[in-house]
């Protein structure tokens, strides 16, 4: 049985079935007080792989999801919380992705208000307080409502990483 929706690009039922429950039960809507159910699919092993809709807190975590493709949009609309967007992505093409989460958002009955946009910074050798410190006020006008950025493998040290981001975050404030 073929389970895309939307565009999506090919992938086995089985992985399209799970992300389909694993959103749907971690996402917060109308069906948040459902019975818990678990699904088995086979597997090669002997047990296969299990899959509980049940949600561990009310509300559900939060999920972001990233992508830059109109079905992972179509995706953030009816099931995230958030799109987790990239820096490099012209102003034109974020604006017209994030336009069709907030449209998926109403069609799917959800406020596309509350819809959140991060943006993940992947930080290049040689980037300063700054720099860094100016891109994130940047980004923070232009509407994203959060960052990730990602500077595990620029510092020798776990000290000299919160000391960059120490730095930055005096440079910024909370913005």
């Amino acid at each position: 049985m073929d389970r895309r929706r939307d565009g999506d690009q090919p992938g086995t039922a089985e992985c399209q079935h799970a992300q389909h429950l694993l959103l749907r039960a971690a996402a917060p809507g109308p069906d948040a007080d459902h019975a818990r159910r678990a699904q088995r699919w086979p597997s090669r092993g002997r047990r296969g792989t299990r899959v509980d809709e049940g949600r561990a807190q009310a509300g559900g975590p939060p999920i972001w999801i990233g992508g830059a493709s109109e079905a992972a949009m179509r995706r953030v609309g009816r099931s995230a919380t958030g799109w987790l967007g990239l820096e490099f992505l012209p102003d034109e093409v974020a604006d017209q992705l994030w336009s069709l989460a907030r449209q998926a958002a109403q069609e799917a009955g959800r406020d596309p208000d509350a819809l959140k946009k991060a943006i993940r910074i992947n930080l290049e050798p040689g980037t300063s307080v700054d720099s860094l410190a100016d891109k994130l006020k940047r980004l923070a006008e232009s509407g994203a409502d959060e960052a990730f950025v990602d500077a595990f493998a620029l510092f020798p040290s776990l000290d000299q990483m919160l000391d960059f981001a120490s730095q930055v975050i005096a440079r910024t404030g909370r913005l």
